[in-house]
């Protein structure tokens, strides 16, 4: 038997992924069920002069069912906060009874031993992502602005991780936390859990500038590629690989978003992900079914390919590049052109490689 005999978990994705888009199927799906929170992070993207009432339970559910319809097979409920809203419970178990693959985002805080009790034994979450921005009180309590957050957010965690269900804390590294991640990693590990971190600070959804002033610099930046201990992945790619991965990038589409990926916000609108604020139909308009397949926003964003982008397509180093749709929108204001903050990136990663391995990311 050779090793292309055998049916691995990556090869039954990579058939799912590859299946997805050549049916154009919303695979993956994520849910925003308000934009009320009851923290007020110093660096949250949301901003919102709406009037607008949210997505009723009703419509909730009507949304899930066309979902269904389309073949999603995951859904991530975000916010906002989500436990904020007194329907939740409704709204996870109607998603639970649609057989979709359930996550969550979340701050946690108003998770008690009763909320854990519903999701491990009604809703079993995939997992549960929850921010975590300190490793003591002073720090995470100084970022989310609410006095005894860190303590009710590591006391979800603990609850959840009581009841086994996977957790994952999503750590924010800021300016005001930059000398505490290490810390925040070991606290993570402690408590038993894996962690997602992030260091691309974007304006807000609206435009509003004010998170940028919370950017690391690009030495911070460096210094933080720089640490294995991390599990970040730095690497250089062979001449073959290169010219292969260059190839791919130049013909390959944008990104998921609105091709097996969508978002809903919570007045309806759909866009193609939760930070490409790019509206393409509001389903209190239309069906879920009309704008996913008739939307010519969506249609043009299909169409487009990273070879169309002019300052991408002659980059040396788009083989290493994940440019994305939405940060470029926010920072640089188009969403069809290079992102500043995937080439701040991936300027970092070549210093950090020259400085450890003393080569360039260009293979000779």
């Amino acid at each position: 038997m050779t090793q292309e005999d055998y049916i691995t978990v990556d090869s039954i994705n990579q058939y799912i992924e590859s299946k997805s888009w050549e049916k154009l199927i919303p695979l993956n799906a994520t849910f925003e069920l308000t934009y009320k929170c009851n923290e007020r992070c110093i660096h949250c993207y949301v901003e919102t002069p709406y009037e607008d009432t949210e997505l009723s339970t009703g419509e909730v559910f009507r949304v899930l069912e066309e979902l269904a319809e389309l073949q999603t097979l995951q859904i991530n409920f975000t916010g906002g906060e989500i436990f904020i809203r007194k329907d939740i419970r409704d709204i996870l178990q109607h998603a639970r009874d649609l057989k979709y693959n359930v996550t969550l985002s979340t701050n946690g805080i108003a998770i008690d031993e009763d909320m854990a009790d519903f999701l491990k034994e009604k809703i079993k979450p995939w997992d549960i992502g929850i921010s975590l921005y300190g490793s003591k009180p002073e720090i995470h309590d100084a970022v989310t602005r609410v006095k005894g957050s860190f303590e009710k957010t590591v006391n979800a965690i603990k609850l959840l991780r009581e009841r086994k269900i996977r957790v994952k804390a999503k750590i924010v590294v800021l300016s005001v936390n930059y000398e505490d991640y290490k810390n925040i990693k070991k606290l993570t590990d402690d408590l038993g859990i894996k962690h997602l971190i992030d260091f691309n600070i974007t304006p807000m959804l609206l435009g509003g500038k004010e998170p940028l002033s919370l950017r690391i610099s690009d030495e911070q930046i460096q210094e933080f590629i720089f640490n294995e201990a991390l599990g970040l992945e730095v690497y250089t790619l062979g001449k073959e690989r290169y010219d292969i991965e260059t190839k791919k990038k130049l013909d390959g589409i944008l990104c998921k978003a609105g091709v097996n990926f969508l978002n809903i916000t919570p007045f309806g609108e759909v866009t193609p992900c939760v930070q490409w604020y790019y509206p393409v139909g509001n389903v209190r308009k239309d069906s879920l079914h009309d704008i996913w397949y008739n939307s010519e926003k969506l249609a043009y964003i299909r169409k487009k390919r990273i070879k169309d982008i002019e300052k991408c397509n002659k980059c040396e180093y788009l083989a290493y590049c994940n440019r994305c749709s939405g940060t470029a929108l926010l920072v640089d204001g188009d969403s069809f052109a290079a992102s500043s903050l995937s080439c701040q990136y991936i300027d970092n990663v070549r210093a950090v490689i020259e400085k450890k391995y003393k080569k360039g990311l260009v293979p000779a």
